[in-house]
């Protein structure tokens, strides 16, 4: 017992008391290891030092307990190529309820999936592989596998078998409940040395807006710039077909967008004797930057998966280097750190090559020599002198600590900015503050207060008006929820707008079709929704429906969604203000669009918007809308001028004779 607990005081307590003082006040973190062995070896980078080192690990510096650095090389996990064989098709026939389709192969490597190349673009079969060395005896690989494809572009023609090395496959798809589907082609997919995957991570999500076509999903990783190797997701649904997205954040000039790196299917299908298939995985294989990805179910006309857990598994990063002493630190976290430039050769060192189990360090620990350098030095915080005569509005900004900021907008900015926002202006000091924005794929709801009208002569219309709260509010969608039982309704929204004779017409937003097909009675309810193709003008929404010969269907608790835009930026002013509303202004350019990784990847300090103000306010010239009286008035008088004029001139003209 005193052994273990030597062991423990040593490794935690002494070894890094040794290391400590070799690791510079310029890092703020540090790890130590021992090496008993000399030459060749290599080091597990954990995830805690992943996601607090720089993306790209160029500030890792590894020291010896005499405070010299050693030269390394990182192993970065190696994206795998799909190593995919055309297989030869020899015979294909069709018999009593089935195509069955003889493949030959010639490779020295073992596979471990098919996949069925057809044209057809709707169907559902279920295929069963079997392999031979002679063309007598016959192995079932696969039995009763589904492959599918739908028009709306989600499907699998992927089967995965036990891995062999059969020179020929049999293929017989059942055509039992559909007719049978052309195959112009087989490939086969090679094994290869696969990753060497680590731990599964439970993840925390959050449905950002779950539609009646899409659900969104907010995915929290552990730790960033870590390796995904895939997703999966644990569903509750008995069965279902869904198209899948992956999004990351994306930097764009100065702005933060989604981009999609991936898109799949995920599936749980009917098989024989009660059974079902499914395929739930998801696979990214790549390096992330950010700790955050989105995930977006394409559910179409189904209701969402009752999703109960997600899960990623991950691929280790190593560190290779000669060992000559016994105590090693890494350290890392300096943000003004430059990449090493070192005469160590690339090696070919993989982890799972190597006789010996590759090291592991201890625990990350906080350098107490640390001395904080000034963070994100190469951005500037002030840009350009600013007027700000042209602007409407003006925002006080309340500071989180920190000097990295992260500004959410609220819908008033929205509604009172420039469509594009480019009239944003972050002020302090009559100077202009730099920043990113960043669009983010999830949007935020507002519930409306909908009040149904009775419409004359039409009993057989339905039309509900709805209250935004501001003018050119930015909204994407309307949605409300209705009976989820047999009907169809088309839905149609739109507002009325005054042309330039101020007369009002009819000015048509969104149109979707309402519908379920669920034999169902009682309370049961789901959310219907209608994507607007613009954002409205005026704050008076109508939504309206015809039932035609059947009977009113009520909908209730209607909300819109509008988008979440975020301001990132660096200050260390106290006193910031945010304007908007400039007809006139144009884009702003700012350098920090050069330093935006470094700038999302900061911690940021939330910042709200406080009370808008009105700084600007109406020039003489400018008047509101007239009346219908005040037109009369206008018109009587110029009426009398016109009348005054020519008696004035009549008069002036001489008396003919």
């Amino acid at each position: 017992m005193s052994k273990k607990i030597f062991i423990y005081l040593f490794f935690y307590i002494g070894l890094p008391g040794l290391c400590a003082g070799a690791v510079p006040s310029a890092w703020e973190y540090f790890q130590t290891f021992e090496s008993k062995d000399k030459g060749l070896v290599c080091v597990r980078l954990s995830d805690k030092l992943l996601d607090k080192a720089h993306f790209s690990l160029k500030d890792l510096r590894l020291f010896d307990s005499s405070g010299q650095e050693t030269p390394y090389v990182i192993e970065w996990p190696q994206k795998q190529a799909q190593a995919w064989l055309q297989a030869k098709i020899k015979n294909s026939a069709l018999q009593k309820n089935k195509t069955i389709v003889s493949v030959g192969i010639k490779s020295t490597r073992a596979y471990d999936a098919i996949e069925l190349q057809t044209p057809a673009r709707a169907f559902i079969k279920s295929v069963t592989v079997s392999g031979s060395s002679d063309n007598k005896t016959w192995r079932v690989l696969a039995k009763n596998a589904p492959v599918f494809h739908q028009a709306n572009g989600a499907g699998s023609q992927r089967i995965e078998i036990t891995p062999s090395q059969y020179p020929l496959l049999r293929i017989v798809i059942d055509d039992q409940n559909a007719p049978p589907v052309p195959v112009t082609g087989i490939q086969v997919h090679l094994v290869s040395s696969s990753y060497a995957l680590v731990e599964k991570q439970t993840l925390e999500w959050k449905a950002q807006e779950v539609g009646m076509e899409t659900t969104h999903l907010d995915i929290q990783l552990l730790n960033r710039h870590v390796f995904v190797q895939d997703v999966l997701l644990t569903v509750n649904t008995p069965l279902y077909k869904r198209r899948v997205q992956v999004f990351v954040p994306q930097v764009h000039g100065n702005e933060t967008v989604r981009q999609k790196i991936v898109e799949s299917a995920v599936y749980r299908v009917p098989a024989e004797e009660g059974k079902s298939h499914e395929w739930n995985q998801v696979d990214i294989e790549q390096r992330l930057r950010s700790n955050r990805f989105y995930l977006t179910l394409h559910n179409q006309d189904s209701p969402p998966l009752a999703l109960e857990q997600i899960k990623v598994r991950t691929v280790p990063v190593f560190l290779a280097f000669y060992a000559q002493q016994e105590q090693y630190a890494l350290a890392f976290g300096n943000p003004v750190a430059e990449a090493p430039v070192y005469d160590l050769k690339k090696t070919k060192i993989k982890a799972g090559q190597k006789n010996t189990t590759p090291l592991k360090a201890g625990p990350v620990q906080k350098n107490l020599l640390f001395k904080k350098p000034k963070i994100l030095p190469a951005v500037q915080e002030v840009g350009g002198v600013i007027q700000t005569e042209d602007w409407t509005y003006a925002s006080p900004v309340k500071l989180g600590e920190g000097d990295v900021h992260e500004l959410e907008l609220t819908p008033f900015v929205l509604a009172h900015a420039r469509p594009l926002l480019q009239d944003l202006r972050l002020i302090a000091d009559n100077r202009q503050v730099p920043y990113l924005l960043e669009r983010l794929p999830y949007k935020r709801r507002m519930s409306l207060n909908a009040v149904p009208m009775h419409v004359k002569n039409k009993p057989s219309l339905s039309r509900w008006t709805l209250t935004l709260p501001y003018d050119h509010m930015p909204v994407k969608s309307l949605t409300a929820k209705g009976p989820d039982a047999l009907f169809q309704r088309q839905i149609h929204v739109y507002e009325e707008v005054k042309d330039s004779r101020g007369q009002k017409h009819r000015s048509a937003l969104g149109s979707a079709q309402w519908r379920s097909a669920a034999m169902k009675s009682g309370t049961h309810e789901r959310v219907y929704q209608v994507s607007l193709v613009r954002s409205p003008v005026t704050r008076t929404l109508y939504l309206e429906t015809d039932h035609g010969d059947n009977q009113a269907i009520e909908f209730t608790d209607f909300q819109i969604t509008y988008p979440v835009v975020r301001l990132v930026f660096k200050t260390s002013q106290p006193h910031v203000f945010l304007c908007y509303g400039n007809p006139k202004a144009s884009q702003p350019q700012y350098d920090i669009a050069l330093a935006a990784q470094s700038l999302l990847s900061a911690e940021k300090s939330m910042a709200v918007l406080q009370a808008e103000e009105e700084v600007k306010t109406s020039s003489w010239w400018t008047f509101a809308e007239p009346s219908k009286a005040m037109r009369a008035v206008f018109w009587v008088v110029m009426i009398l001028v016109v009348l005054g004029l020519l008696f004035v001139i009549a008069k002036l003209l001489p008396e003919t004779k």
